[in-house]
């Protein structure tokens, strides 16, 4: 089972869902060789802080999920903090990369 995984945290993580990829920190590991949908689900309950995504995900793909996460984060458009501000302005900025993906045809 082919899946890029992501890996969110700050440590690497040796043998992802028992399977061979030594998934480096904070990056996306793409087109895994993960031999089983259960190595991938595995991985996801063993490490907080990461996902997989279909294999070879599109930017325009990946910027609809970080839009989703953030959206989770942000509950509302209440801007009082800097980092509410600077969550909000990424959400805007993804959005941003997406509309220009999906009129390139990416």
């Amino acid at each position: 089972m082919a899946i890029d995984i992501v890996n969110g945290t700050d440590a690497d993580i040796a043998a992802y869902g028992g399977g061979t990829e030594t998934v480096t920190k904070r990056t996306v590991f793409p087109s895994s060789a993960l031999t089983t949908d259960a190595q991938g689900a595995a991985g996801v309950q063993a490490n907080g802080a990461t996902a997989v995504m279909k294999n070879a995900s599109t930017n325009a793909q990946r910027a609809a999920v970080a839009g989703v996460l953030l959206d989770t984060i942000i509950t509302s458009v209440d801007l009082s903090t800097p980092v509410k501000r600077e969550a909000f302005r990424l959400k805007r900025g993804l959005q941003e990369l997406y509309d220009v993906c999906a009129q390139l045809g990416l």
